[in-house]
């Protein structure tokens, strides 16, 4: 008996033209699998060096190298991995054919500051599926204690003998297991601090220059050491000193006159009389110009003073000038300042009576009203100061002028103590 297929022969024909197309996809799915696969064998890595040795590298650096890796046949991707600290290498994957490619890795080494100094071992690895090559990397790490100047040199320009100028400048040390110490060199030069126990890191230091006040005129160099008793680092130091005319210092004296006349109570004051009770600075003079009221010499007169008693009691304990009469003027002029500085002129007063009294005081310089009135005081002790500032003209010179401004002649004021201080 024959059987019969239960598919037509049209059916039979359309699976006739499919079946080799299948056949063909198969393969080519088969094929691209196959390439794919990241674990595949086969092909060649090559480098163009057999390994890498920085050599010395110190801390907080970075050294870089590079190599060429050459490939053929490869089937997969190549990666690329660094071994060891503070190594890196790049790029790290590279895409590559079964052809012959060639391609450069850059190798860098950055050992940080903590590293400490010794020997380095690493390497570069390289794989590409089953296929693999290395580079040895080798490198001497050192950690060498520095210590930075922020400035290459310190300049103080002009300074006076007898003067004192100072600067800071910042010392920045590193990597230093010592205490370091620092030390000037040059007549008048200092340095603060003298030792620091841990300088590493910033520290600002201040360097002082005062010459003495004898020291010559000229080019003054110097310089500051800073050592940890292994490495010694030196700052220059440069100045011009200029021999001129020293300004008096703050708070001196430059005249006084404690008016006390050779204690000579009522006699008609004079203009020796205020020069002999009268102090200067060397460096100033004065001169006296001395005007009673229509010419009657004791409108300006001696006069005893009670505030000298040592209980501050009525009587003969010392003197002062004593004005009477509308007019009656003394001027003390002042010279040999130094040009637009400040004086504090300062002077006590005393009114000899509860009823108004009034004098204007005028002194170079000086903005205040002139008009000042001391009566209505119950009081006769000597207990009032005046303080004004003056200001030294163009020339140096400084005047003080007292002059009685109320017209009755039986009414008197009294001076006392005055004294010109430098500002």
């Amino acid at each position: 008996m024959i059987l019969k297929s239960s598919m037509s022969m049209k059916e039979k024909r359309k699976l006739s033209l499919w079946v080799p197309w299948v056949a063909i996809l198969i393969a080519m799915l088969g094929t691209a699998c196959e390439d794919d696969d990241p674990n595949g064998s086969g092909g060649s890595l090559a480098v163009d060096l057999s390994s890498i040795d920085f050599g010395n590298v110190e801390v907080g650096t970075t050294v870089t190298e590079d190599f060429i890796v050459t490939s053929s046949g490869l089937n997969a991707v190549l990666v690329v991995s660094a071994v060891g600290e503070d190594l890196t290498a790049t790029p790290v994957t590279s895409i590559v054919s079964g052809a012959t490619s060639s391609d450069t890795v850059d190798v860098t080494f950055s050992p940080a500051e903590e590293a400490g100094a010794g020997s380095f071992t690493g390497s570069i690895e390289l794989f590409a599926g089953g296929v693999t090559q290395s580079v040895p990397v080798s490198a001497n790490i050192t950690s060498t204690p520095t210590l930075i100047f922020g400035t290459s040199s310190i300049d103080f320009g002009e300074v006076i003998p007898g003067s004192s100028q100072s600067r800071d400048f910042t010392l920045t040390g590193a990597r230093l297991t010592t205490g370091v110490t620092l030390s000037a060199n040059g007549s008048g030069l200092s340095v603060d601090p003298a030792v620091i126990d841990d300088a590493n890191g910033d520290n600002t230091i201040t360097v002082t220059l005062a010459p003495a006040d004898d020291a010559p005129e000229g080019v003054f160099n110097g310089s500051i050491e800073v050592s940890d008793g292994t490495i010694t680092e030196t700052l220059p130091v440069v100045a011009s000193v200029t021999n001129v005319v020293i300004g008096l210092p703050v708070g001196t004296v430059v005249y006084s006159n404690d008016m006390e006349f050779g204690l000579d109570h009522e006699a008609d004051a004079t203009e020796s009389d205020f020069s002999n009770a009268g102090m200067t600075d060397p460096t100033v003079s004065v001169a006296y110009s001395i005007m009673p009221r229509n010419d009657v010499t004791n409108r300006i007169r001696t006069n005893k003073t009670s505030s000298r008693c040592p209980d501050n009691s009525i009587g003969d304990c010392g003197n002062a000038m004593r004005f009477t009469g509308m007019g009656s003027t003394v001027n003390i002029a002042l010279s040999g300042l130094e040009a637009g500085r400040s004086y504090e002129v300062s002077y006590w007063v005393r009114p000899d009576g509860s009823s108004d009294r009034s004098m204007d005081v005028t002194v170079t310089g000086d903005t205040s009203p002139a008009f000042e009135n001391w009566g209505g005081f119950d009081d006769r002790s000597f207990y009032r100061q005046v303080t004004r500032t003056g200001v030294a003209d163009g020339s140096g010179n400084l005047e003080i002028n007292f002059e009685f401004s109320f017209d009755n002649t039986s009414r008197t004021i009294s001076i006392d103590d005055l004294e010109v201080v430098a500002q």
